[in-house]
């Protein structure tokens, strides 16, 4: 199983844990929350896990849509196997 950690943003009033939820079931993962207020702009920091394939498929779902070509491989990336 490969894992990746993400600053997450969470909508008003929702939680954490269920955002982490919502996005593991969308993408096939599993999710934990790492800290509630992470260092990015106070954003939680959530570790998912699962298999490469999916993971990509959550970063390209989540982050893509805001990210550069270089950037998004840069996320990647940091998918650890």
């Amino acid at each position: 199983m490969a894992s990746i950690t993400l600053d997450v943003v969470v909508r008003p009033g929702e939680t954490a844990a269920g955002t982490a939820a919502q996005l593991a079931s969308l993408t096939g993962t599993t999710a934990e929350v790492v800290q509630e207020h992470g260092p990015g702009g106070g954003n939680p920091e959530i570790t998912f896990t699962g298999t490469r394939e999916a993971l990509e498929y959550l970063v390209e779902q989540y982050e893509g849509p805001c990210m550069t070509g270089q950037d998004f491989q840069d996320t990647v990336a940091r998918i650890k196997d």
